[in-house]
């Protein structure tokens, strides 16, 4: 590989026979090995299930080309995933599909989830318990992502009553956290929140 102030230019050395049938045909650029951190990742507000993710650092000194990659794990392929080879980030994060061997669930915490009118305003509170279970022989470690509502009027008032730990954004509402789970052990993520608004207005999807 030669590379120039603009662009890195690759020299097939393996010679390649390939046919005239007007057909495309992928030859192979080079090999290498590298190391990867593998963590968990999960959004149950949108999808109760855990996706298993390689990030590799250090992946800029590979002159990786952006495009689709055909992805194996444990000898199996198991599908596709993309390199953003424009991405600024320190590690190359690759996709590796659901895992099942962690199980996620979100569900509302009914006893603690009331709505009431008090004078000229009424109040929503809302409770949800996230249970995450590591059912494979090693620890895993894995970022679970929620989110609760956020509010640009005034007259909306949304306060977090309890975010059990988690990493709180109040401009996007989203909390993170970012746990290791033991093999066999159950942990349970909870936090409740409540929203005030004038009795008046109608607020959908509380």
């Amino acid at each position: 590989m030669t590379e120039s102030t603009v662009n890195a230019q690759f020299e097939i050395k393996t010679p390649y026979s390939i046919p005239s049938d007007a057909e495309q045909y992928s030859v192979e650029i080079q090999e290498f090995n590298t190391s990867a951190h593998y963590e968990h990742y999960s959004a149950p507000r949108s999808i109760q299930e855990s996706y298993l993710v390689a990030k590799v650092a250090d992946w800029d000194k590979f002159n990786l080309l952006p495009g689709k990659v055909n992805v194996y794990f444990q000898g199996t392929y198991i599908g596709q995933s993309f390199i953003d080879a424009n991405a600024t980030t320190d590690s190359l994060e690759l996709s590796l599909g659901s895992d099942i061997g962690v199980i996620v669930e979100r569900n509302i915490v009914k006893e603690l989830s009331k709505k009431g009118t008090f004078g000229s305003s009424k109040k929503v509170a809302k409770a949800y318990s996230i249970k995450v279970k590591n059912t494979k022989s090693k620890t895993v470690e894995i970022e679970i992502v929620d989110q609760i509502p956020v509010s640009n009027k005034k007259e909306v008032e949304i306060n977090l009553l309890n975010k059990n730990d988690a990493i709180y954004d109040d401009v996007t509402g989203k909390l993170t956290w970012k746990v290791k789970i033991k093999p066999g052990e159950t942990i349970e993520l909870n936090y409740n929140y409540e929203v005030k608004y004038p009795k008046d207005r109608v607020i959908y999807n509380l």
